[in-house]
């Protein structure tokens, strides 16, 4: 961002997202944001009705929390770079996330 606003190009900052939910959300809006991003209608946990049934009771029953976020502590992660552009990956996260998808499908 800042290298294209060094070279000219104008720059919005984003006042409304639609992907996360407030749980998630928040996280970055305080960090990036100042807590000045509002979240759009279909963010809520309410409007997403699998996330809300696969999640939240998930949530409830492993760790006695009413949450639609699922927060994963992977103990033998490593971090690799990709060759393409540098970016950072953890395959043990996606073994490990999804697993964790698999099972709360089959269990539906």
């Amino acid at each position: 961002m800042a290298r294209l606003e060094s070279n000219g190009f104008p720059v919005t900052t984003l006042t409304e997202q639609n992907r996360a939910v407030p749980g998630i959300s928040v996280a970055y809006d305080n960090a990036f944001y100042h807590s000045s991003l509002v979240d759009g209608p279909q963010t809520n946990i309410e409007a997403r009705h699998l996330a809300k049934e696969l999640l939240m009771e998930f949530n409830e029953r492993a760790d006695k929390k009413k949450s639609p976020v699922i927060y994963l502590d992977v103990q033998n992660g490593d971090g690799q770079k990709t060759g393409a552009n540098g970016s950072i990956f953890n395959e043990e996260n996606l073994v490990v996330g999804t697993d964790l998808v698999y099972n709360l499908m089959r269990n539906t």
